[in-house]
Parts: structure tokens; sequence; C-alpha cells
């Protein structure tokens, strides 16, 4: 009975045995997935160890330089668009006035084609007299600011004066070196070289106005001070200066060889009154 318990067994094993077919497939898939499973392990590998030269920022940088360049495309689609109802109003307005032009009688734009040719030649001349009109004017300038500057400065190896391109004043020496740049001379040198612009200005222009002048000699010293003063009665019929004491000290009035029309000084009085404005002889006598 046992004996034939355990062959009915066996042979029941034996129905639902693998058959070796199947053992061998089976096996070869195994060493397939084996295989893929090596390669993936070597990439991981690989790829951590590229993980770890990564700068940790990098992303954040990428991602914000991804937003920015959004935000750019947006602001120029918007720019784009306008530019787009821009171009389709001018080109309405070209067909409305082609229209226009189309409209208008060939006699009359024969006639301003005519007008034109002739005005064409008259505008060239304009021009050129123009032109010529300002290089004289230039020269003038040149001439008698150059002429101011020989009589308020001292230094002999200054030549003359030239107007440069950016219409202000270059000293020029006596060997014909060229001093444009303000750190080239000194600041009394600046100071003198505006009041000669301002001169000549004065002189060459058509029209007669005062001349406002404030803190004139700050810079200068008691030599050039005397030769500007000695100057100032001959710049304009009507001028204005505004000099503090330290600049304009008692005694100075001399050199304007009796020009003064009238003299007044600023008096601070306290915080709540301020300044007050005297004739300078009631401050003198006051003092």
């Amino acid at each position: 009975m046992e004996y034939e318990h355990q062959k009915i067994r066996l042979e029941r094993m034996k129905d639902k045995a693998t058959n070796r077919t199947n053992f061998i497939n089976i096996d070869k898939e195994i060493h397939r997935i084996d295989s893929r499973l090596t390669m993936y392990k070597s990439e991981l590998v690989s790829l951590l160890q590229k993980l770890k030269e990564v700068d940790s920022e990098e992303p954040r940088i990428l991602l914000k330089e991804i937003e920015d360049r959004i935000s750019e495309e947006g602001r120029l689609q918007g720019g784009l668009k306008f530019q787009i109802e821009e171009f389709e109003e001018l080109r309405d307005l070209k067909g409305v006035l082609e229209g226009k032009i189309k409209s208008i009688p060939r006699k009359d734009v024969n006639e301003l084609n005519n007008a034109i040719e002739h005005i064409s030649p008259l505008t060239d001349i304009f021009e050129k007299a123009i032109s010529l009109y300002r290089d004289d004017r230039k020269q003038e300038i040149e001439n008698i600011a150059t002429s101011i500057f020989h009589r308020i400065r001292s230094k002999d190896e200054f030549d003359r004066l030239k107007i440069n391109d950016q219409f202000g004043l270059s000293i020029i020496t006596n060997n014909g070196t060229i001093l444009d740049r303000s750190e080239w001379r000194s600041s009394g040198e600046e100071q003198l070289v505006a009041l000669s612009l301002i001169g000549a200005l004065n002189k060459c222009t058509q029209i007669k106005a005062p001349v406002f002048m404030d803190t004139p000699f700050g810079r200068l010293d008691i030599q050039h001070g005397e030769r500007v003063l000695k100057y100032l009665p001959e710049l304009t019929d009507q001028l204005i200066l505004l000099v503090t004491d330290r600049e304009f000290k008692k005694g100075d009035e001399i050199f304007l060889n009796g020009k003064i029309n009238s003299d007044h000084s600023i008096i601070f009085k306290n915080e709540r009154e301020g300044s007050i404005i005297l004739k300078t002889s009631t401050v003198r006598d006051q003092l």
C-alpha cells in the first residue's frame, strides 16, 4: 500500500514538473537579467560620481536663468506686437497719403518740382554763407579773447587762445603746444580764460545786456586780480560784481578808474532777521 502511494505521488510530481527546455530558457533569462543589473550598477556608480562634482547651486542658477529668459521672451513678444500694430497704422497712413498725392493735379506737382529745383541751389548758398559767417565770427572771438587774455595774464609763454571742438577756449603756447585740459592749467588760468571768453562774446554780440560775475577773483593772485580789475570797465556797459571782502578789499576800487556807479554790502544781522543790504559807505561809517 505504501509503495503504491509513493508511486502515485511520484507520477503526479512528474506531470507537474517543468520540462528541460523551460529550465534552460529560465536560466538564460536569469543570466540576461544579471548582466543588465551589472550594467545598471556601473552606470549608477558613474552617475553618483558625477553628482559629487556638480555644484549644488548650479540647478538653482540655471532655473533662474531660464525664468529670466522666459520673462525676456515675453517682453520681446510684447514689443513685437506693438511694432506690428505701429507698422499697420503707418501702412494705413501711407495708403491715405498716397491717395492724396494721386489726387493732386499733375500741373501742381510739376510746379512744386520746379520750385524745389530752384530752391536747392539757394539753400546751398545760404549754408555756405552761414559756414563762412560762423568761421569769421569764430576768428573774431578768438582774436578778441586773445587780446583780452594778453591784457590780464602775466605769463609770457602763452601765445593765443583758440576755440576748440567743445566750443571752449584752449591756450596755445609760444611753441605751439595746445593746453585744452583743465589739469594742464592752474585754476587761476582757467578763470582768466573764462573771463576772456565772456569778454569776447560780449564784444561780438548784437545784444547789449548787463554781465553778472560771482566771485570772479576767488582763484586769482594779487597781480592777476589787479589786472582783471583794470580791464573790467571795458568788459561791458553794465557789470554787476558779487564779491567777498577777501576778494575785493578796501582800496581796490582805485583799479576800476572811478567806474563804480553803486556799491552795496550784504550784512548778516542775526538768525531771526537774516541779512540786510546797505550801501557800503554806510557800513564803513558804522565800523
